[in-house]
């Protein structure tokens, strides 16, 4: 007997309209066509029954692969995410299986597949089962990704990646699909979306936006800038959007191009009215694309928890997270701002921003070195060689002048980059022990930050920073960039005297 699959029900014209009003399955008329179509294509390449190769099914091209870009946009998935053997991915509206199979095939990972529409996951399954290769490494799941995540159908945080190509406008709640997403995804998960939006700059008009539901049934075609929006309110970090509307409207046109030189075998396998209707369909999208329709991939990962527990206590104003106090009221906006101005600092003798939590968490950092200001923790790159203080103190001999000199002008590089900024930073608090060196190679990058202002009216206003290194004018608490060079020569006078600057001084009034 031959292995026909599932075949998927037809949808008359009024329950388009209707799915695409959202009172039905989005979806299930999108590809009620499909099946039979693979089911016809295996038949005519021999493989109605028996075991088959991924490369098998591949060669179905879209009947496969329904997204853009065929195979070729499942390797960027691959190389975004770095998909290896030892992760476990998550395939939102995997269709019959495609990108799951070719994924899992070529890097030996795992990956579940979430489809709305019963027969087209049936299909998947069955066809999968016929790749051997893939025993244990593909499965399916059939329903709503947003209730199979509510009901815990799909654990949280069960997933390193996730991925969803051309699904997302089909789905009309976009804050909970994103919402679902998240739970799936594990601390520091990450994610390649590729869906449609407007192109940049551009938006819909009212004939567009119209074709977009009745004939496209996208109701949540969105801006590139809307959907990174969407995406930080569900919590994601890092998002990165590619435009990739140049090459699909070139796809769009290739592919309305082909369906039409295949009508004979189409019409023969499907009949007119297929035909007719699909041809339809890809003239309106090929249509789109001329006009403001686009396309974009939107790369992104779901932050860890001390990273969440930070981004809430400022998103939601809230005095506690999860049981980690946060600094209230102009505090907490100056830690804020400081983290935010940490994160711009991109400079080789700058010591590198990693995180940041409220410090009364006692979570402890791996590698990197973590910074304390009162209220929040820093985590920055971890430097082995120690602080210059620390250097100053272990040896037995004084500097050569060659590395003082060598040390002073990577200092004073740092200092010209947070100075010639267009919003220049005072560090504030510059000394032998916010220095360090970096293990073997001897490199300087200035640290703790922590007191660091951005000079974003004429003068600073507070005193702050370590007394004996404290240029004159801060008692004044009206001063700029130029004590920053005052705690430099103290830092040169400890560097050639190896000592504090004055040390001599018995009482902290003789200082100034």
């Amino acid at each position: 007997m031959r292995a026909m699959l599932p075949m998927a029900r037809v949808l008359r014209p009024r329950q388009w309209r209707a799915l695409a009003a959202g009172r039905g399955n989005l979806t299930e008329a999108m590809y009620n066509w499909r099946v039979a179509a693979v089911d016809n294509a295996l038949k005519k390449m021999g493989k109605e029954t028996g075991p088959l190769n991924v490369s098998d099914l591949t060669a179905l091209g879209h009947l496969d692969q329904y997204h853009y870009g065929g195979v070729e946009a499942n390797d960027h998935v691959i190389e975004l995410l770095g998909i290896d053997d030892t992760v476990h991915c998550l395939d939102i509206g995997s269709g019959i299986g495609g990108p799951a199979r070719y994924i899992a095939s070529r890097t030996g990972c795992k990956v579940t597949g979430v489809e709305l529409q019963a027969d087209i996951c049936e299909a998947g399954e069955q066809l999968t089962k016929r790749v051997t290769e893939l025993k244990g490494k593909v499965d399916f799941q059939v329903g709503d990704i947003i209730q199979l995540s509510k009901s815990k159908a799909i654990p949280d945080e069960s997933f390193d990646h996730f991925l969803s190509l051309l699904v997302f406008l089909h789905i009309p709640d976009r804050a909970a699909l994103l919402e679902a997403c998240f739970a799936a995804t594990r601390e520091g998960g990450t994610f390649v979306i590729e869906d449609f939006a407007a192109k940049p700059g551009k938006s819909f008009t009212e004939q567009e936006r119209s074709s977009l539901l009745d004939v496209v049934f996208a109701p949540t075609v969105t801006t590139p800038e809307q959907y990174v929006e969407d995406l930080e309110k569900a919590g994601f970090v890092d998002i990165q959007v590619v435009d990739l509307s140049a090459q699909w409207q070139k796809w769009t046109k290739a592919r309305h191009d082909l369906y039409g030189e295949s009508k004979a075998e189409t019409v023969s396998m499907h009949g007119e009215a297929i035909f007719t209707s699909r041809l339809k369909f890809y003239k309106v999208v090929m249509d789109l694309f001329e006009g403001n329709l686009g396309g974009v991939r939107i790369t992104g990962r779901r932050p860890g928890r001390l990273e969440q527990r930070l981004l809430a206590g400022r998103r939601k104003e809230l005095q506690h997270v999860g049981g980690v106090n946060v600094v209230e009221g102009k505090a907490k906006k100056r830690i804020s701002d400081e983290i935010n101005m940490l994160k711009t600092l991109k400079h080789p003798k700058i010591i590198a921003f990693i995180n940041a939590w409220t410090n009364k968490q006692q979570e402890q950092a791996r590698l990197e070195l973590v910074v304390a200001l009162p209220g929040v923790c820093f985590i920055t790159e971890r430097i082995t060689g120690g602080s210059l203080l620390q250097y100053i103190k272990r040896i037995n001999a004084p500097l050569k002048l060659k590395v003082i000199r060598n040390w002073c002008r990577q200092i004073l590089e740092g200092l010209n980059y947070l100075h010639t900024r267009p919003d220049p930073i005072i560090h504030r608090d510059l000394k032998c022990d916010n220095i360090f060196i970096n293990g073997n190679r001897g490199d300087i990058v200035i640290g703790d930050l922590g007191l660091s202002t951005t000079l974003k009216q004429s003068c600073a206003r507070s005193i702050v920073g370590t007394i004996d290194f404290i240029a004159p004018e801060i008692y004044d608490e009206k001063y700029g960039t130029a004590v920053d060079i005052y705690a430099f020569g103290m830092v040169l006078l400890e560097m050639i005297g190896r000592e504090q600057p004055w040390s001599e001084c018995e009482r902290l009034g003789s200082i100034v």
